[in-house]
């Protein structure tokens, strides 16, 4: 029970949306935003949804240059994707794939946010 107590504390002022993310960034930037973006994978098979080109993220790049909110980025780990966020700060990881964590399957992912956010 204390853990939900301490989850609702964390999540009081969050909200999670449902929109696309050009409207999702018109309705909420503003200097005390911070948006966590997780967008399509490149070149992949995305299930449920399809998959973002190269142009796609680069669109989405040039964006996020343009906000005034924070911002850090989840996407999956290729040359292109490294190139388009080559002035950002870069985590590689490798992380269980799916819910079931003892599936033993794993995929590498970036997290990627500004130097400035994130220091050097």
């Amino acid at each position: 029970m204390e853990a939900i107590r301490q989850l609702n504390v964390r999540l009081d002022r969050v909200t999670v949306e449902n929109l696309d993310w050009q409207r999702c960034f018109d309705v909420y930037d503003r200097r005390e935003t911070f948006f966590f973006c997780d967008p399509p994978y490149t070149a992949c098979d995305a299930g449920m949804y399809a998959a973002w080109t190269t142009a796609d993220v680069q669109k989405f790049r040039q964006r996020l240059d343009r906000i005034k909110g924070r911002w850090l980025v989840t996407l999956n780990d290729a040359p292109d994707i490294r190139k388009i966020f080559d002035d950002c700060k870069v985590i590689a990881i490798e992380r269980a794939k799916g819910i079931y964590q003892g599936n033993g399957k794993t995929y590498r992912e970036l997290v990627i946010f500004p130097r400035i956010f994130g220091g050097a």
